[in-house]
């Protein structure tokens, strides 16, 4: 922060044109030393605003005076290749930026508000290890490895927007890679760059989306397909009838719980015994921010917390320190449910009967919560979000 309160105090006296480009270095490098998944850089009335989504919640970082906001706006166009003139709608760009000796992947968009243009910037580190299914926080990973080592059928990862879904599904393709298996995925855009598969960014523009592009897969001779989301009937068709014909297919949905992706594909026109035929798997998940390890200190429960949980037992919290940048958590792991599609769920799907599942979302935030991984807070959020 030194750093870039002097670059700001040089540009209030001198407004150069390397100073500007040390003032966008320097945030994007704070990002990254943050581990910040996006910048924001928003316009107001007086000042501009520099904001980090840190283990998913936004953090205010400093203000920046308008009278060198364009400049910062047009540097950070240039570096991910956007036209710097055109200011009156949104455009996405991608650039290449390096820090140290690591590289990363920068993903830009551009909105245009009442006082200038906003921009968020995603950060992706090009040599990040994708972790494995343990690492993300699944204890029933054996149970996941077992069906992916099916031949075919459909493994479905559901949750809300940046619920974690693109990064179970990398781990799972990362888990069975180099198996003497083509791999071909869809993506838009690619997130991961992953050796010894084929990965294809989508691009509706020129015609490139997921239904035709599906369609050119198969014919390929794949063995797995990864679909980045089903959006809709046609590419959910395809998708199922993919999945029937002897192919390993995964891909992504926006739904709460693992029960209610059988009703949304059925909402999307795919019959029921359809469903019945092609679906091995369902994950849905949610992300829980992890307390800090360097900070972690137990607390006794209080009236209100044993209100909630029933029982009395030993709670843990972060108290804030400069590993955590004083929040009291550092980085976030899944709570999930399994969904397996066995011969009794085959048969309620078919049905149309209610599928209960006993180990659910709630129920697995409650060990984290127990465990001392995660804080009563985060455990609330879980308890009384939508099922």
């Amino acid at each position: 922060m030194d750093k870039l309160e002097e670059i700001l105090g040089k540009l209030s006296k001198n407004n150069g044109f390397s100073l500007n480009i040390q003032l966008v270095n320097e945030i994007i490098n704070q990002g990254i030393e943050e581990n910040a998944s996006d910048i924001h850089i928003e316009p107001y009335k007086d000042l501009g605003k520099v904001k980090f989504r840190i283990d998913g919640d936004i953090i205010f970082k400093y203000n920046i005076p308008m009278f060198f906001y364009s400049f910062l706006v047009s540097r950070i166009k240039v570096i991910c290749r956007m036209d710097i003139g055109e200011k009156r709608i949104p455009q996405d760009g991608k650039g290449e930026y390096r820090s140290g000796n690591c590289f990363y992947d920068l993903r830009c968009v551009t909105l245009p508000s009442v006082f200038g243009e906003k921009i968020v910037i995603r950060i992706l580190k090009r040599e990040d290890k994708i972790e494995s299914l343990g690492d993300l926080g699944f204890s029933e990973e054996e149970d996941i490895k077992r069906i992916l080592n099916y031949s075919n059928g459909l493994i479905l990862v559901t949750g809300s927007t940046g619920s974690g879904k693109s990064t179970t599904l990398h781990s799972m393709i990362n888990e069975i890679k180099g198996n003497n298996l083509s791999i071909v995925t869809l993506e838009d855009p690619v997130e991961y760059q992953v050796e010894d598969i084929t990965q294809i960014n989508m691009n509706a523009k020129i015609g490139l989306n997921f239904p035709s592009m599906l369609r050119s897969i198969l014919r390929g001779d794949p063995d797995v397909i990864m679909v980045g989301e089903i959006r809709d009937h046609e590419t959910a068709m395809i998708t199922a009838r993919a999945a029937i014909t002897g192919h390993k297919v995964m891909s992504t949905l926006h739904t709460n719980s693992a029960a209610s992706s059988i009703w949304r594909l059925k909402d999307m026109g795919v019959e029921p015994y359809i469903i019945a035929s092609c679906l091995s798997l369902v994950i849905s998940q949610k992300l829980v921010k992890k307390i800090c390890p360097y900070c972690k200190k137990p607390h006794r429960i209080s009236a209100e917390e044993k209100e909630v949980l029933g029982k009395d037992i030993m709670l843990y919290k972060g108290a804030g320190c400069d590993f955590c940048s004083n929040t009291g958590y550092k980085g976030r792991t899944a709570v999930y449910e399994l969904l397996i599609a066995d011969e009794d769920v085959k048969d309620k799907i078919k049905k149309e009967e209610k599928i209960e599942i006993t180990n659910g979302i709630k129920e697995n935030a409650l060990k984290l919560l127990v465990s001392g991984v995660t804080s009563f807070e985060e455990y609330i959020k879980i308890l009384y979000s939508g099922d």
